[in-house]
């Protein structure tokens, strides 16, 4: 939303900042510091040629940066500021509430002066946050907000591009995702999702339900809640009576046990897409005290059941329902700025069903809500989990704060995620599963937040002495191969098993898209310019590209005939990866290509490019 100010706290104190006038730079939130600029002008567009390397506080090329310090001089090394103005008349409700639902990475918060949370307290780049700010609020006069924002050091548990693209100078430092404001009563419904438990048979199948929800009490009083849940299109109606404590959180569940109602008989299923159809219902929940309403929530949801097992071999199988099925995905890569852009997204989920995939794997990269929405009406499914390589997998380096971090990041992701039938499982590891005390925190947190969809330990083929093997595989190739490699290949990236991310390496984008991506003097032949629209570290460079194409369709004269090769090359080497593993099922259990997309102009890991234009991989 627009309305919002931006402001660095170079050379200024936090009383002056807030109290200032001027110096303020109007933004539409959310937003990260450096998107914020790009889009008022401040730094020429970055993603043509070098230009990211001309916005100050740039950490070395072709590396993570998240591994790195950030420059002592770079202008994203001190807190930022954000600020606005808002009202909250009597009609609201009794307790106003300001949620964060993304912050990267340390914070503070302050209502007309007053300190209200500080950075020991808002610290985590995938923690949701919700503050009782009644006592801080003016009800007849307008209130000023004012959020500091730090940015992650390289031992903090944030965001990370791994050796996909340059990372951005701010290191995603900001609110990247919504800051709300709401009034409810003294009781607040914090969430509400539905898990089904599914059998089928020759005489048609049945579905269990349980119905969950939890009462959050922000009186210093006991409260009585007159709790109600309601399907109306499956003309269900459920109620409780529920006693809380002054500040008690409780969770509440209405189980077919006690509920028979929740039992269905032929109901109508949710399947992913070309298996069946996608039925939604509408959960709603509401607390009210003494007959008035004091908070609702509501989720949508589908009847289905995901669950996973070994083959004989050790591959990981995915069932909805019962039924087998071969995941055919890919992995997602938001802007690189954390821009939203719902528009853009909705193409983006549109060509996932036009190559008729699957399933989109989120890789630290978490969408919001109504992008699993979308998923949840189209029948696609998803796959999320945290990012490698940086701090998140550095487990030797951990201080005592990040286990609590990671515990609520996990936390706050699950409650976003868990009512979507097209959620299929958390990977709570990528390259490597987490030790012990880390798998056996976050396997605490699944069981309390009564997580009704799949989990595995990692991405990788590595076993714990917690949970075993996860049956899955991530050995590559991240590079050129020639087709005959899918299927002859035995012993690591060929057709059997799961591939956790997979792929034949460069994805050169259309003559178009060269042209506007690379400046003119740039364009011939391949330069520093290209390698930095390249990986990071081994990734850098389109060597075994440009060998494959002189060797299979003779030396380019030129960037056209090169990008009009390069479709070719692409075409072949993605057209036999995901034909091998379709031939092996279940054999091959399933295979995510290593990217979908990018977050700016890449000529690597895509099956169409930045600018939404698809080519020889599509």
């Amino acid at each position: 939303r627009d309305g919002r100010e931006l402001s660095t706290s170079a050379g200024a104190g936090s009383d002056e900042l807030i109290r200032k006038e001027v110096g303020w730079l109007e933004i539409s939130m959310p937003c990260t510091v450096l998107g914020a600029l790009v889009d008022a002008g401040v730094y020429p567009e970055p993603f043509v040629g070098k230009r990211l390397l001309d916005v100050p506080g740039q950490g070395p090329p072709a590396v993570n940066f998240s591994n790195h310090d950030m420059p002592e001089d770079s202008p994203f090394a001190v807190p930022w500021w954000y600020r606005t103005t808002f009202e909250t008349p009597p009609e609201l409700g009794e307790r106003v509430l300001l949620g964060l639902d993304g912050l990267n990475y340390r914070g503070s918060v302050w209502i007309n002066g007053e300190l209200v949370a500080d950075e020991g307290t808002l610290v985590g780049a995938y923690r949701d946050y919700v503050l009782d700010i009644t006592d801080y609020v003016h009800r007849d006069a307008p209130n000023v907000l004012a959020i500091s924002v730090q940015a992650p050091n390289k031992d903090d548990l944030a965001i990370t591009w791994v050796d996909w693209n340059p990372s951005p100078p701010d290191k995603n430092l900001g609110l990247w995702r919504e800051v709300w404001l709401r009034g409810v009563g003294a009781v607040r419904v914090t969430r509400a999702f539905v898990k089904s438990r599914v059998l089928r048979g020759e005489g048609g199948s049945q579905a269990r339900l349980e119905v969950h929800t939890e009462l959050h009490n922000l009186s210093g009083d006991t409260e009585r809640v007159q709790l109600r849940a309601d399907i109306a299109a499956l003309g269900i109606v459920l109620e409780a009576q529920v006693e809380l404590g002054p500040g008690e959180c409780r969770q509440v569940v209405w189980r077919a046990d006690a509920h028979p109602e929740l039992e269905l008989d032929d109901p109508p299923l949710w399947w992913p897409r070309v298996m069946g159809e996608q039925p939604l219902f509408e959960l709603e929940v509401t607390a009210s005290l003494q007959g008035c309403l004091s908070d609702r929530c509501q989720a949508r949801f589908g009847i289905r059941e995901v669950t996973s097992e070994l083959t004989p071999d050790e591959h990981t199988l995915f069932r909805i329902n019962g039924e087998a099925l071969v995941i055919r995905g890919a992995g997602w890569a938001t802007d690189l700025f954390l821009r939203p852009d719902w528009e853009r997204d909705q193409r983006q989920i549109e060509y996932v069903v036009a190559m008729n995939l699957n399933t989109i794997r989120f890789e630290g990269m978490l969408e919001r809500g109504r992008f699993l929405e979308r998923c949840d009406e189209l029948g696609l499914l998803v796959i999320a989990g945290w990012c490698c390589c940086d701090h998140w997998e550095r487990w030797d380096n951990w201080k005592e704060e990040d286990y609590g971090v990671a515990a609520e990041s996990l936390r706050s992701q699950l409650r976003r995620v868990a009512h979507h039938p097209s959620m299929l499982t958390w990977w709570y590891g990528s390259d490597f599963p987490p030790p012990p005390r880390v798998e056996q925190s976050y396997l605490e947190v699944f069981d309390a937040e009564a997580w009704p969809n799949c989990k595995q330990s990692s991405a990788a083929n590595k076993p714990t002495p917690v949970t075993g093997p996860s049956g899955i595989k991530m050995v590559g190739p991240y590079e050129y191969v020639p087709p005959s490699y899918w299927l002859t290949d035995q012993e690591r990236g060929g057709a059997f098993g799961f591939a956790s991310e997979i792929c034949p390496g460069v994805a050169v984008p259309p003559l178009e898209s060269l042209q506007r991506m690379l400046p003119a003097q740039n364009h011939w032949p391949p330069d520093d310019t290209w390698k930095f629209h390249c990986g990071g570290q081994e990734f850098h460079n389109l060597d075994l590209f440009l060998e494959a194409t002189r060797e299979r369709l003779g030396e380019p004269t030129g960037i056209a005939d090169f990008a009009r090769k390069a479709q070719l090359l692409t075409y072949e080497g993605q057209r036999a990866m995901f034909e091998a593993y379709a031939r092996n099922k279940y054999r091959a259990t399933g295979v995510v290509q290593w990217m979908l997309n990018n977050a700016w102009p890449s000529l690597i890991w895509h099956l169409y490019d930045y600018y939404l234009r698809p080519a020889g991989g599509f």
